[in-house]
């Protein structure tokens, strides 16, 4: 495991891609790891997005793995990915495309008169992106 993200020294970013899983499965986390790094390096966009994991040995569970990654996230959206998601070769771009549209929407919504308020627990993830499956 890796040691504790001291928030002062992480800037915030646009998205994180949160993946989680065992270090039996290491090589696919790996090679997604690869992927995802090389589309971030290659993409315009690509400084607004990072990568944050938690691999263990099991003695976490998948939950108490996605609320560490939260707690520890520095991004105005998160994206979780479990280890044995397969990356296609659009993904960086999709995810952009996809922010994109959201926040175009949120705009338009706004300029129509419709305000947004995270004061409702039952709506706190509003803006924020769902695991990938």
């Amino acid at each position: 495991m890796s040691a504790i993200i001291k928030e002062s020294k992480v800037p915030k970013c646009l998205v994180e891609i949160l993946v989680y899983g065992i270090q039996e499965n290491k090589e696919a986390i790996d090679r997604m790891n690869a992927n995802i790094q090389d589309q971030l390096a290659n993409h315009k966009k690509g400084k607004l997005g990072r990568l944050l994991w938690y691999v263990d040995k099991g003695e976490k569970t998948v939950e108490e793995k996605k609320n560490w990654l939260i707690e520890n996230s520095h991004s105005r959206y998160q994206i979780f990915v479990p280890e044995n998601y397969v990356v296609g070769k659009d993904y960086i771009k999709t995810i952009f495309s996809k922010i994109k549209k959201l926040d175009d929407s949120f705009i338009s919504a706004k300029q129509f008169g419709l305000t947004f308020h995270n004061n409702d627990k039952k709506h706190e993830k509003l803006q924020s992106i769902s695991e990938v499956n």
